[in-house]
């Protein structure tokens, strides 16, 4: 990238992209559940075993918020959680039926708004874009999934 920095910046159009992204998925209500629940149901799908202050990370909130957004789900049967081998005062959560039901209601929902993100992208830019924002996220100090899995 060259040093002459294109207005507006990049930042503010990221910021507004994820603002607008994170606006869109809240109307991708399911069950009466918050955006929140919606996003960890979805990280956990994909990331099982995942303890409450990973969690938080993945979805951008502190541990606190997460922990209520746990409770909730737990005490609603779409999650549970088991005390990790190594500590048992870490609990590791992992999607129930119940919550892989919600989250397959919700991805026809999920996919037309991705569809609609990428919308003039050919296949190719799709793939280099989520690629990019993936590299980015990594250059500014956000694990990948297999960096933060070993140091549980």
């Amino acid at each position: 990238m060259t040093d002459d920095l294109e207005t507006p910046p990049l930042s503010y159009a990221l910021t507004r992209l994820a603002r607008q992204l994170s606006k869109s998925m809240a109307d991708v209500r399911i069950e009466e559940l918050t955006g929140a629940q919606l996003i960890a149901l979805l990280t956990l799908e994909q990331e099982p075993g995942l303890s409450n202050a990973q969690l938080a990370r993945r979805c951008f909130v502190s541990p606190q918020a997460m922990s209520a957004v746990v409770l909730d789900l737990e005490y609603r049967g779409y999650l549970t959680r088991d005390p990790n081998p190594s500590n048992q005062r870490i609990l590791r959560a992992h999607v129930t039926a119940a919550g892989i039901a919600l989250i397959q209601t919700a991805e026809a929902r999920i996919r037309d708004l991705e569809r609609q993100l990428v919308k003039g992208f050919t296949v190719k830019e799709a793939r280099q874009f989520r690629d990019a924002v993936a590299r980015a996220a990594q250059n500014l100090g956000l694990p990948s999934a297999e960096n933060d899995r070993e140091a549980m």
